[in-house]
């Protein structure tokens, strides 16, 4: 499952513009597809839970991905309190231990947070100031309620940003701990490299690609080579020049 996730995330990353993961461009107005996640408890069918939850982030149901996912989370923290080694009865789980399930729980999570984060903005604002500056080139007499408007529509934009730093700042914070439950999984680096790829680089410096390079280090390791490549790709939309480049490039020849 997690090869999976990183190597989607690569590839959707050598789609889109510098510093973007996913634009909210990639949403259409259709309506998605409903998905329900199996009877019973996340432990009886914990493939299925995982596929009906990254089929909500796929389809944009993201409250409903994140009930699910916190749900699944209660569970297995509990067999991972018990045994993080402890393995999970599902022949469809290629990784079955409990730390490794908890560990793409806490990918899937985070990814659906920083989805939401996208969300939070889109929509949230009006053509206000537009339509004041279009009333000023014009000459026409500026009213009250033009002002009241632009002030409104600020209001709502410093409320939706800081909703979606704090929503960025939760995914950071999953990543991190699928990160440190399973140190060999790649995933949460590619997702937290999406994340600080997507900040002013003011915030993230070279973040993104160190994220990039402990990913693909860890691809190479469980042989998924096209991944890592897909890295160099990532890094070099971001930084032509990375050291990162040329470390990967030399972990895949050495290998």
């Amino acid at each position: 499952m997690r090869s999976v996730i990183a190597a989607l995330l690569i590839a959707m990353l050598n789609l889109l513009p510098t510093g973007v993961i996913a634009s909210t461009g990639a949403m259409d107005d259709r309506a998605p597809e409903q998905t329900a996640l199996p009877e019973g408890a996340f432990l009886d069918s914990p493939a299925k839970w995982m596929a009906a939850i990254y089929k909500d982030y796929h389809d944009w149901q993201v409250d409903k991905g994140i009930m699910g996912a916190l749900s699944a989370l209660e569970e297995i923290d509990a067999l991972y309190a018990r045994d993080p080694r402890g393995v999970i009865a599902d022949s469809s789980l290629k990784l079955n231990n409990a730390y490794q399930v908890k560990s793409t729980l806490h990918t899937m999570l985070g990814m659906l947070y920083y989805r939401k984060s996208m969300l939070v903005l889109r929509g949230s604002g009006t053509d206000a100031e537009q339509a004041l500056m279009d009333k000023i080139r014009k000459g026409d007499e500026v009213s009250e309620e033009d002002l009241e408007r632009v002030a409104e529509e600020a209001e709502r934009g410093s409320s939706s940003r800081l909703q979606k730093d704090n929503l960025m700042a939760k995914a950071l914070s999953q990543f991190k701990l699928a990160s440190d439950t399973d140190p060999l999984n790649p995933s949460p680096h590619y997702q937290m490299a999406s994340v600080y790829s997507a900040m002013p680089p003011v915030e993230s410096a070279n973040m993104a690609e160190q994220e990039y390079y402990r990913g693909a280090e860890l691809s190479i390791r469980e042989g998924q080579r096209d991944t890592a490549r897909g890295a160099i790709e990532a890094i070099r939309n971001i930084n032509p020049g990375s050291v990162y480049i040329s470390r990967i490039e030399k972990l895949l020849a050495d290998k």
